[in-house]
């Protein structure tokens, strides 16, 4: 009798036992990204003041899988700006006013950071004015690249 007993516990334990872990789904390791492109966008907060927008740095990968980081908001028309010396990309919004805010995105360990530079009407860029509004980390080893 003790070893039916013992049996049919050991036929019970065997019949719930648990799954072996898969290497896909969830709980599979992350995809291997070899290039991240960064690019920005903007776009207006409310459509009763179209120059309020709100800006994101966009990452790309070598998929085409893209994915949007809010960085600020910012005052009126926006676009590709110049680079400054460490700059992956940068991206500038100017107001009506002639005032402006920059964007940079740099390249640091495994982060990118972005820095937002105010310069007001007739100034020049200067970095020593940036401060930090984002870190994104990206893929250990990707590519990581400026683009337009």
């Amino acid at each position: 009798m003790a070893r039916a007993v013992v049996l049919a516990t050991l036929v019970l334990a065997a019949a719930c036992g648990h799954k072996s872990p898969s290497s896909t789904g969830s709980g599979g390791p992350a995809p291997l990204i070899k290039r991240v492109v960064l690019t920005w966008d903007s776009g207006p907060i409310n459509r009763n003041a179209p120059e309020k927008v709100k800006v994101y740095l966009v990452a790309t990968d070598e998929t085409g899988s893209a994915t949007s980081y809010p960085v600020s908001e910012a005052t009126g028309t926006c676009g590709a700006a110049a680079l400054a010396e460490h700059d992956l990309t940068a991206y500038a919004c100017t107001a009506a006013d002639g005032t402006s805010v920059r964007f940079h995105a740099t390249h640091q360990a495994a982060d990118v950071v972005v820095l937002a530079e105010k310069i007001e009407a007739g100034a020049d860029s200067d970095l020593m004015n940036a401060s930090e509004v984002r870190r994104v980390t990206l893929p250990i080893d990707a590519k990581i690249e400026g683009g337009t």
